[in-house]
């Protein structure tokens, strides 16, 4: 599964802003000041979200309902740890998911939770558990709102991952992000400023039996933006966001040099509802990146996003997400990395209760002063069975190809820093079956 990300903030505040039918969730959330890598997350395990139609209505406590669900999968991967010599694995993940928010029209307040439990049975070392909370509350001024997110999450990266080593085991990292904003309309136009504070704290790990030092990547960003928004019609509106991430490392390593930048980006374009047969979001603009340390060199680069989702027919949807932007490096000898990543789903209502998805996938890491470049391939296919209105049953099947073209700096017979080289080229399959349950 891709985990793309980005910029920041400004587009999550973007995706607040559309209203509340079908097509509410386009393209998922991005990385709060673009330090999040989303790729590669728990490839094994997949988002239990509702599907559509379903028919679950969740349980009513009062003016809040609460949505659990829960689920079981099991399969195989034949290459745990993502190398040239593949070692295979049988495994089971457990999913859960608990989802509550009110039903008011105005001032709501909504929560979610989540935890996927992961372990190979021939890999144990390889086995992780991730967890994620967020809240989410508004309240309404007059025509304006005034919002506050508060997310919590508990990742792992893992050796598949872009970007990353030939790691021994999976590193957990943690992710803290408050987002403050407030809306105020002027007819047509509307401006948001907000307020986006985002820290991270990663754990040591190794590589090849040797110690692999992450706390120097442990920091706190500070993001300020504006977004603006101009409605030409009902559902469409051209879109402009300005912001600054403003990074501080807590803890950089002895005698390295010190990674703290300043972050200042721009995008525009159009968000476009086209009537239920499409709707269609793209920015592009410009991103740089400066580094306290006047010896380091400054990173600048187009950055871009784009959603689109098209009814092909009544019964077949295609999604499209492709984002370009810059992101932290691992590798404590790079400053920085250009990634560039595109989805394409396609989802079709074979039956009422049979329905299909395949997905295809590509991310591109390019590193600085020609120090080469990574890329990601995923593919998959699946089936889901709904039972009845509270269980599905899916089966699915993934494929993952990382190449990496990498100098002697990252990957090479020169190995980069505390001595870990950059992961190299892999291919792996991977065979699911889930049932899940909603109530």
């Amino acid at each position: 599964m891709l985990r793309l990300g980005v910029w920041t903030a400004p587009l999550i505040l973007l995706a607040t802003l559309w209203p509340g039918t079908a097509w509410a969730q386009l393209a998922g959330r991005y990385g709060p000041a673009g330090n999040i890598d989303l790729t590669g997350i728990s490839s094994a395990i997949r988002d239990i979200q509702l599907l559509p139609g379903d028919g679950s209505t969740g349980v009513r406590l009062g003016s809040l309902v609460a949505r659990p669900e829960a689920g079981a999968t099991a399969g195989f991967d034949d290459n745990v740890l993502g190398t040239r010599k593949a070692r295979g694995s049988a495994f089971v993940a457990t999913q859960a998911v608990l989802q509550a928010g009110s039903d008011r029209l105005r001032n709501n307040i909504s929560a979610r939770m989540t935890v996927d439990d992961l372990h190979y049975l021939d890999q144990p070392r390889q086995s992780h558990t991730e967890w994620t909370a967020r809240l989410d509350a508004s309240y309404e001024i007059g025509r304006d709102t005034a919002t506050l997110r508060y997310e919590h999450q508990n990742l792992n990266q893992t050796p598949r991952d872009l970007n990353v080593p030939q790691l021994d085991v999976p590193i957990a990292y943690r992710v803290d992000d408050v987002q403050l904003a407030y809306e105020k309309r002027f007819n047509r136009l509307a401006l948001r400023p907000s307020l986006d504070v985002t820290a991270l704290s990663y754990d040591d790990g190794s590589v090849a039996g040797q110690p692999y030092r992450q706390g120097y990547r442990d920091r706190t960003t500070l993001t300020p933006a504006m977004l603006a928004t101009y409605e030409l019609a009902p559902q469409r509106y051209l879109v402009g966001v300005v912001g600054n991430g403003i990074a501080a490392f807590r803890r950089p390593l002895p005698g390295a040099l010190l990674l703290d930048y300043n972050d200042v980006f721009t995008l525009g374009g159009i968000d476009y509802d086209g009537g239920g047969l499409f709707r269609v979001r793209a920015l592009a603009g410009y991103e740089a990146r400066s580094f306290s340390n006047p010896s380091l060199k400054s990173i600048q680069a187009p950055v871009a996003e784009l959603t689109l989702i098209y009814r092909l027919t009544k019964l077949t949807m295609v999604t499209t997400v492709v984002t370009r932007r810059i992101a932290d490096s691992a590798d404590e000898t790079t400053t920085g990395v250009t990634k560039t990543g595109a989805v394409l789903t396609v989802d079709h209502e074979y039956l009422r209760n049979v329905l299909l998805k395949a997905t295809g996938g590509l991310s591109l890491a390019q590193y600085g002063r020609s120090q080469g470049e990574q890329t990601l391939i995923t593919a998959g296919a699946g089936a889901t069975w709904l039972v009845n209105h509270k269980i599905r049953l899916t089966a699915a099947y993934d494929l993952q190809a990382r190449q990496s073209h990498l100098n002697a700096l990252l990957g090479g017979a020169t190995q980069p820093g505390a001595g870990q080289p950059t992961g190299g080229s892999f291919n792996s399959n991977r065979y699911s079956l889930q049932l899940s349950i909603r109530l």
